[in-house]
């Protein structure tokens, strides 16, 4: 049979192994009567290969015989099958003559004893035949010359010994009573006693009762017969252990000389395991085809040509197309003309390389619309080396909808990301500027003579300065975290230093807080972890442990090893923390004011340590004890020592003086209080020449003019981006070698990597640092490029 009309998931190879099973000579054929398997035994009575009948119409392998003009076998056959077609009810046929022609190529007389028997699913929708053949050729002969005999002048001994030795099954003769009154050795096997006891009983008695009324029907109408009729009929007998045997019959009525019904001969035989099989192949369709009709996806089988082979009424809601409109046709018809390469280069490559594939493509539904399939794939390997290839395939567009939104919204996310970025580093720039003035000028006023009033009235200026630079500093890393632009740089770090360093740092306002520190070190462990963040943790923790402590309290600093990893925990000896506000303790700006009264803070430093932590891959918790204090810890990985640099010493550097104006230095900003404070920290500098400019331009103008020894250079200017000037001056042969410093509000690590890239030197943060200010000038003043000087002195 051609696999038309078989569940996707019934291959040859099952259809084999089921007719394997089934006793006697069977094929399957689909419903265009075209062979899709044969039983070895088969191929033996009818001389053929599978080779030569898989595949090929029926009648096309088994034609009558042309040289005789009464044959009708074939015609007889096809009006079975048409029958069975047409009922869905098994039909068994009369003996028929149909000739075969055995490999020598010479038609030889054949009778046959055949009967069709319908599969259908659990739905009763048929889906293949089952043809059952009896070579009867020997028997038909025996039969034939039995009826043309008259029985009472023949001798009864010598009856029994030619049905003995002309037939294998079991062979009775009943009167019209239907009672046995001949038998053959063969009904020992079947019903397991002697033949000679069933002698003078009827051969109702050991039927099953559940087919005993149409039994003694059918036999009643066989013994009355006046023709030739072969009667089949089945039923269930039982043998002497007990079962029950499934048997087909077939009959002929006995006829004395002047043609009154006598009695009839009955040849049985055994089809129990026929029928177990017909029952198994029966339900495997129905489970197989009940799965495929409630699968949701569309299951198909492709030939190699790619024509649909069959396929499941799921096809119907993928593409508005019923089964029959599909099937023979070739696939991916319908593909839209942008995805058509993909698709056949991936189903060329499955059966070449035998491999399971994956591929999407939009096809054309009958209404006109696009659908999006999305189709898996894999070969299935035929009888006699053919390649098919079953697929499943699903209506995903509405997933590509969902997946077009999803990415969509990603990408406006990344947009406004961006410009929370953006917006980040304009507010750096504009919070910052008007601040750096305020800290700058405080600076430079604290280091000129003024009144003691005046002295803390300065102090005080420069303390809410700093507080409100951390309060920035600590608003742009939340942001940057919960962005996910935080950078971190991470390495092998000595923790016990770090948190040593960072005791010395608090010592002053543990001092002030009447607060024992306490450093329980036994050695020195190396973490992964960036150095400039963890310390920024730390000092959190250790300034939160004092700000929070009772007078006379202590603040322990301790580590322990917990398998790979190292806790550093921080514990204070204040009022500890209710259970109910551990979390809140990491929201920004959360500071449980009502426990902790006026403590100066932000509330931002728990949350943004928390994200730093994590975003360093590492861990941040707490435990407390109400009214006996609170631990807070954070724990990294352990790492291996780093191999130390023993030439790391470094020689002080300092512009040397004179007075003689020899170094120009160049700062490019169009904010005139930032100018004016760079004027003031540079005014006791003689060496030093300022030159200004407040616009890009003109700072580019300047640079060739003057070939300055550094050059400051502001991001935000009126005319032209920092970034762009950066780019000119080094592009410039005569400024590409003047070191270019960038002094800015823009802080964020973005801008700083894009700067370093393009070539400055260094990068100094608004509000200015005196210290980092004259470092910086100190270190590119004293080191100059040969080159540059050489030029300069030109």
């Amino acid at each position: 049979m051609s696999e038309s009309s078989l569940p996707p998931t019934v291959s040859a190879e099952d259809c084999l192994a089921l007719l394997q099973s089934i006793p006697g000579a069977n094929l399957i054929l689909d419903l265009d009567l075209v062979i899709v398997a044969a039983s070895d035994e088969y191929l033996s009575v009818t001389m053929t290969t599978r080779r030569q009948l898989i595949g090929r119409p029926l009648f096309e392998v088994f034609p009558d015989n042309p040289e005789d003009p009464q044959a009708d076998g074939a015609r007889n056959l096809r009006a079975s099958l048409d029958l069975v077609r047409e009922s869905g009810r098994r039909h068994t046929m009369a003996v028929q003559r149909y000739d075969i022609r055995p490999p020598s190529g010479d038609f030889e007389v054949r009778f046959w004893d055949p009967t069709n028997v319908p599969v259908v699913d659990d739905v009763g929708r048929m889906r293949f035949i089952i043809h059952h053949v009896r070579d009867v050729t020997s028997q038909h002969r025996l039969h034939a010359a039995l009826v043309r005999r008259d029985l009472d002048s023949v001798a009864r001994t010598s009856l029994l010994d030619v049905i003995a030795e002309a037939s294998p099954d079991p062979m009775k003769v009943i009167d019209r009573d239907l009672v046995i009154t001949e038998a053959n050795h063969a009904v020992v096997e079947m019903l397991g006693v002697p033949a000679r006891e069933r002698l003078g009983h009827s051969v109702l008695d050991v039927v099953h009762p559940d087919d005993l009324e149409q039994a003694d029907i059918e036999l009643r109408r066989l013994v009355d017969l006046h023709t030739d009729q072969v009667v089949t009929l089945r039923y269930r007998i039982r043998h002497a252990d007990g079962h029950y045997v499934a048997v087909e019959a077939r009959g002929r009525s006995l006829r004395d000389a002047s043609g009154e019904p006598i009695g009839a001969v009955l040849n049985e035989r055994d089809i129990t395991a026929t029928v177990e099989a017909e029952t198994a192949l029966t339900r495997s369709v129905a489970t197989i085809q009940g799965i495929l009709d409630s699968a949701i996806d569309t299951i198909a089988i492709l030939d190699q040509d790619l024509t649909i082979v069959s396929v499941n009424h799921e096809i119907a809601d993928l593409t508005g197309r019923a089964v029959e409109e599909v099937q023979g046709v070739t696939a991916f018809q319908n593909v839209h003309p942008d995805d058509r390469t993909t698709v056949l280069t991936v189903f060329r490559d499955l059966f070449a390389n035998g491999s399971t594939v994956n591929v999407r493509y939009r096809n054309r539904h009958v209404d006109g619309r696009w659908v999006t399939v999305e189709v898996r794939a894999r070969p299935l390997h035929r009888t006699e080396g053919d390649l098919r290839a079953v697929l499943v395939a699903r209506d995903v567009t509405e997933n590509v909808i969902l997946e077009n939104a999803l990415r969509s919204a990603k990408a406006e996310a990344e947009r406004a990301n961006r410009a929370k970025s953006e917006f980040l580093s304009r507010m750096s720039h504009e919070l910052r500027t008007p601040l750096n003035s305020v800290l700058g000028f405080t600076q430079v006023l604290q280091r000129e003579e003024h009144l003691a009033e005046q002295e803390e009235s300065l102090d005080y200026i420069y303390r809410a300065g700093l507080h409100l630079l951390d309060l920035i500093n600590e608003v742009l890393d939340i942001s940057r975290i919960e962005s996910g632009t935080m950078s971190v740089s991470l390495e092998s770090v000595a923790i016990e230093d770090l948190t040593h360093d960072c005791l010395a740092l608090v010592a002053p306002q543990a001092q002030a807080n009447a607060v024992r520190l306490v450093h329980r070190r036994d050695g020195n462990h190396y973490v992964r972890t960036d150095q400039q963040r963890a310390t920024q943790v730390i000092l959190n923790l250790l300034s939160n442990a004092i700000k929070y402590n009772r007078r006379d309290g202590s603040v322990t600093v301790a580590y322990e090893e917990r398998s790979d990893w190292l806790r550093l925990s921080v514990t204070d000896t204040g009022n500890g923390i209710r259970p109910e506000d551990f979390t809140s303790l990491f929201e920004p700006f959360e500071r449980l004011e009502a426990e902790f009264g006026n403590v100066e803070g932000t509330g931002l430093g728990l949350a943004l340590s928390k994200g730093l932590v994590e975003a360093m891959g590492g861990e941040l918790g707490m435990t407390s004890t109400l009214g006996e204090g609170s631990t807070f810890w954070v724990e990294f990985p352990i790492v291996t020592a780093p191999i130390l640099d023993l030439d790391d010493t470094q020689t002080p550097m300092a512009v040397q003086g004179g007075g003689t104006g020899s170094s120009t230095l160049l700062y490019v900003e169009d904010n005139f209080a930032n100018l004016k404070l760079v004027e003031r920290l540079l005014r006791h500098r003689h060496d030093v020449r300022l030159l200004s400019a407040t616009k890009g331009t003109l700072g580019f103008e300047l640079a060739q003019q003057h070939l300055p020894q550094l050059i400051l250079l502001d991001i935000h200017l009126p005319d032209v981006s920092g970034h762009d000037l950066l780019k000119r001056l080094r592009a410039d042969p005569r400024t590409a070698t003047i070191p270019v410093v960038i002094v800015s509000a823009d802080a964020t690590a973005g801008q700083l990597r894009r700067l370093m890239s393009a070539g400055a030197q260094d990068y100094l943060t608004k509000p200015l640092k005196v210290s980092a200010f004259f470092d910086v000038v100190n270190r590119f003043l004293k080191h100059q490029d040969p080159e540059h000087e050489r030029r300069t002195d030109e």
